[in-house]
């Protein structure tokens, strides 16, 4: 019941009483009039509810494909198109919201829907009753694009709506979110209709030109150690003369050579092997924090999806070593569109934020959880499914305490815990914020406030991730075969930490005649504050906020330029200033590989 009923009800019971005491049977028949058609809109409401969720039919369409599986694109718009049927007919008055994760976003296109009408027998009264809601002004609701109002009694509707997937990861579409009222606004029930369907969403990559090896390589021998990847087939540049020999072509015979000395001579041309790149990405804690599509992760998976493609359109192979703080694990080397996709597969899997360490329980955490569980599970908030057994005071002045009984309930439910885990969780705030969280996660919420503590994890120190890197890179290169580029994808700036073990197996990549280039991303660099911006007026007191903004961007910067001076003394290319510098970057030093050089200009050293 809302609040409209409850009121009127009470009018008509406070009516009906003092009708029965002052004797006055027009007032009491007047009140239990409006209490037996309170009761009687309350048993109809009822009856069509059940009736309707029984027989209700849920089809989505997205990219004009209905399985429960697919394959989407970060950045990139998709129709969707959901379609609801019932046998028995949708009676009116009933608001359908496809529920959306985090990282999808909404078109904000018009809403396009289609309805068939089709009336019922109380079509009258329904008339009447809207002419009454009308005259009294009940402001509609405001919908949204992912939002579908019936008005009149159908049995199919339809709405579709664009959506873009903000990252690469993993996308779930949970279901359909039903609220059922009457038309006079008595009574309104929450119901969710699961209708699961999960993509996986590859990440996308720009185009980075025409990369292909056009230039003359120059004459000049490399340097010792350094192969220039050639071998005899068919190709542009001249690789030696040697005697023909029976089933050479025709079109290969040198004759000017052949003239000189007065034997047939065949010509050898290089055939190229294509260059190895390696990509390393970090997906480290600090990598993953930020909302979808704004995270350090985001832009290294973009950048290296990018490598990826130009790398294997021209015909060389690409292999990726993905790390964190506790391990690496290596996807092997590639060819073809096969190949690149195998890449862009295993990337959208890393990109998927899993369930971080457990944190201390505040009351947004808990906030969050309960409006998510509201939202997808209503039933289970039910006072009848999920009581709350709780003494008067806390019941009526305790909304935390009511929240988290419920969410204790529904947590165990979902997870198949105990009768005595349950209770534990409702005094334990560790074992509950460790619930709380994987819950969240599940539901694709980003590592943001309040799901983690952002100041706490980027305190932690990141030893490991630089460890787990340097084994990386050391099994790499003492895996290669020739010279091959290490492209390394890696957080550097927001969490300081000993580069003891990196730089010594850089050094190391280095010294087998490996290229090494490193892509730090960084926070956006703001310009620092001015004191005049930072001084508030009116009492002359300095704005703290504004003081702590300016001190992070001094250290970002001081951080960058130690970074950069200490790697350019090591011979390795640093970039920081975003994806197409660096991947500009990138391709100069593929370029530099294939020709056998060590500098991007002259003769090798």
């Amino acid at each position: 019941m809302t609040v409209r009923s409850r009121c009127l009800a009470l009018i008509a019971i406070v009516g009906l009483i003092a009708g029965s005491l002052r004797s006055q049977p027009a007032v009491s028949l007047v009140s239990l009039t409006m209490l037996l058609w309170i009761v009687w809109e309350w048993i109809w409401f009822s009856i069509s509810t059940k009736r309707e969720l029984a027989q209700l039919i849920l089809e989505r369409s997205v990219q004009n494909r209905t399985e429960s599986t697919g394959v989407l694109w970060s950045e990139r718009w998709v129709d969707v198109i959901l379609s609801i049927r019932c046998a028995s007919g949708l009676q009116g008055d009933r608001i359908l919201r496809d529920v959306i994760p985090e990282n999808l976003e909404l078109s904000a296109r018009n809403v396009a829907t289609d309805v068939s009408i089709s009336f019922s027998k109380i079509a009258f009264l329904a008339y009447w009753q809207r002419r009454f809601l009308a005259w009294t002004q009940i402001e509609e609701p405001h919908l949204f694009v992912n939002e579908l109002q019936i008005r009149e009694t159908t049995r199919e509707a339809s709405l579709r709506y664009s959506v873009r997937c903000r990252s690469a990861g993993e996308v779930v579409l949970p279901g359909v979110r039903i609220t059922f009222q009457d038309p006079m606004r008595w009574f309104r029930l929450d119901r969710f209709v699961s209708h699961r369907q999960s993509f996986r969403v590859l990440p996308s990559y720009a185009i980075a030109g025409d990369s292909s090896p056009v230039s003359k390589r120059i004459n000049a021998l490399p340097q010792h150690g350094i192969h220039r990847l050639q071998q005899s087939g068919i190709g542009f540049e001249l690789l030696e003369l040697r005697e023909y020999q029976p089933g050479d072509p025709p079109k290969s015979i040198a004759w000017k050579a052949s003239a000189r000395r007065d034997k047939l001579m065949s010509r050898q041309y290089e055939s190229e092997i294509p260059i190895r790149l390696q990509l390393f990405v970090d997906g480290s804690v600090t990598a993953r924090i930020g909302g979808y599509g704004q995270r350090l992760l985001d832009q290294m998976v973009h950048c290296a999806a990018t490598l990826a493609n130009n790398s294997i359109s021209i015909g060389d192979a690409v292999g990726s070593f993905l790390f964190d703080e506790s391990s690496f694990q290596r996807v092997p080397s590639a060819f073809g569109k096969r190949g690149l996709f195998q890449q862009l597969e295993r990337l959208a899997d890393f990109a998927s934020n899993r369930v971080p360490s457990s944190f201390a329980l505040n009351n947004p955490m808990l906030d969050a959880a309960y409006a998510v569980c509201s939202e997808r599970y209503p039933e289970m908030l039910d006072l009848q499914v999920n009581p709350i057994s709780l003494s008067f005071w806390s019941y009526w002045f305790g909304a935390a305490s009511r929240k988290r009984v419920q969410l204790s309930g529904f947590l165990a439910e979902r997870y198949g815990l105990s009768v005595e885990q349950r209770l534990t969780m409702q005094l334990d705030d560790k074992l509950f914020a460790k619930y709380v969280q994987r819950f969240l996660c599940e539901t694709s919420m980003p590592w943001m406030s309040p799901v983690i503590s952002i100041p706490e994890l980027v305190s932690q120190p990141s030893a490991g991730r630089n460890r787990q890197l340097a084994r990386a890179l050391t099994y790499a290169a003492s895996h290669a075969k020739d010279n091959e580029v290490f492209v390394v994808f890696v957080d550097l700036i927001c969490n300081m930490s000993p580069l003891d073990e990196l730089v010594t197996a850089i050094k190391l990549a280095r010294s087998k005649h490996h290229r090494v280039a490193l892509v730090c991303p960084s926070p956006t660099f703001q310009r620092s504050p001015t004191m005049s911006q930072m001084h508030v007026a009116h009492d002359n007191v300095f704005d703290v906020d504004g003081l702590r903004i300016a001190a992070e961007q001094i250290r970002i910067h001081d951080q960058a330029d130690r970074l950069k001076r200490y790697f350019v003394m090591l011979g390795v290319p640093l970039s920081l200033s975003g994806e197409a510098n660096a991947i500009g970057m990138v391709l100069s030093e593929i370029s530099i590989a294939r020709s056998g050089r060590t500098l991007a200009q002259g003769v090798p050293k």
